[in-house]
């Protein structure tokens, strides 16, 4: 069996799947914060940082993943996958429940890591 995708290739699509994330959240009802506020609960789930810190220490440029270190793009892109799991799972409507939903997911997404 053939792996279809590289881990570059699975990193260069972290921006759809972020596009993804977004247009769930505001399918839920979610408000103008709410997805910038999940981003931040993801990064400190799972890389123990805020999105500013993350940027600064990595000398990445802000907004765009792909300047990150491969390692945060993939802990990322779990983290992402793992709370708009928990989103729909939880079928969670409006802002509070999507950050609520959202924060459960990529805790659960943090045990995985090997950090």
């Amino acid at each position: 069996m053939r792996i279809k995708h590289s881990f570059r290739s699975i990193a260069s699509m972290a921006q759809p799947r972020k596009e993804r994330c977004k247009h769930k959240v505001k399918q839920r009802r979610g408000n103008a914060k709410t997805h910038a506020q999940l981003n931040a609960i993801v990064t400190r789930n799972l890389l123990d940082c805020s999105v500013d810190e993350l940027y600064e220490q990595t000398g990445a440029v802000r907004n765009d993943r792909s300047s990150l270190p491969q390692e945060a793009q993939e802990a990322l892109m779990v983290g992402d996958l793992a709370a708009r799991h928990e989103i729909v799972t939880q079928d969670a409507q409006g802002h509070q429940q999507i950050l609520k939903a959202g924060d459960a997911g990529s805790k659960k997404a943090r045990h995985i890591l090997p950090w």
